[in-house]
């Protein structure tokens, strides 16, 4: 299980992990595969290349499905590594490419990864603190200002926050759809700091 610190100003994780790879079925089978699932989010318009993001650590990656692929839209869950579904892994997709459509699209996949398996994401709600003496971490979040999270810290400070339904219900927001959409502005953008998706899903235990 993966945490961020109390305090995200404290870690220096911040960097992208440059030993990560994809391995597709191409790739030599006596090397360490990755990130093996993922799901499908779009299409690029011209081609017959996929866009997924790995379920785990939410990298964005391109491939070609196998002809015998039948179901190739938005939520259809793969694997890497079948002969079946992926033709061959193409490499890994450049978010600030992304137009509209696909993020959102993106955003909605996200979304469903984070509600189906919420930790390490809730830990973000769970143990998120100032990251100055001006900004709390709880500021990153999309339409949320000084105010509600202060807001959002005194109900966290007497509330259960065990579950996302526990969360929305002190907030008036869907937590893991606000989290996503923090995720999509930082795969989208690769200058956004602090970066939420590393801290949360690839820094080193």
């Amino acid at each position: 299980m993966k945490w961020m610190p109390s305090s995200i100003l404290s870690s220096n994780r911040l960097g992208l992990n440059e030993q990560y790879t994809i391995r597709g079925p191409l790739m030599d089978d006596d090397e360490e595969k990755e990130e093996v699932d993922a799901v499908i989010f779009a299409q690029e318009t011209d081609s017959n290349i996929h866009l997924a993001v790995t379920r785990e650590q939410f990298r964005l990656v391109r491939f070609r499905p196998a002809v015998a692929m039948v179901e190739r839209g938005p939520g259809v869950t793969i694997a890497l590594d079948d002969l079946n579904q992926v033709d061959h892994v193409v490499g890994t997709c450049k978010g600030e490419r992304l137009d509209e459509l696909a993020q959102e699209q993106l955003t909605d996949v996200l979304t469903s990864l984070i509600k189906e398996s919420p930790e390490p994401h809730i830990g973000f709600y769970r143990r998120a603190g100032p990251l100055n003496l001006k900004i709390h971490a709880f500021q990153l979040l999309p339409g949320v200002g000084k105010r509600t999270a202060n807001e959002m810290k005194n109900a966290r400070d007497i509330g259960d926050w065990s579950t996302f339904e526990s969360i929305e219900k002190d907030v008036g927001f869907d937590p893991a759809h606000s989290l996503a959409v923090r995720y999509v502005e930082e795969l989208t953008d690769e200058i956004l700091k602090p970066r939420l998706v590393e801290l949360l899903l690839r820094a080193p235990v």
